[in-house]
């Protein structure tokens, strides 16, 4: 059987290569995390197996869609400040 990586593991790593690239510009941003994961593994220390460049991947348009909803929502609050 495979080792896969922890979660938190995954998930500092998610946050280290998202900090580098920052977001992704492309429309399709599965593509283009999933790429950017593998181009990291190549230089990875051990191999990494499909089930944890995935869970990269899953963890970064996480972080990706949690700091878009915050951006959005500092925008609104900004906004509303504005008006007032």
């Amino acid at each position: 059987m495979a080792r896969v990586m922890r979660d938190a593991t995954a998930m500092a790593t998610a946050e280290k290569l998202f900090d580098a690239c920052g977001p992704s510009w492309a429309a399709d941003t599965y593509a283009h995390w999933k790429a950017a994961v593998k181009a990291w593994a190549v230089g990875s220390t051990r191999s990494l197996h499909d089930k944890d460049l995935d869970a990269i991947v899953y963890r970064i348009l996480m972080i990706e869609e949690a700091r878009e909803e915050f951006d959005r929502r500092c925008l609104e609050a900004y906004e509303f400040v504005e008006d007032l």
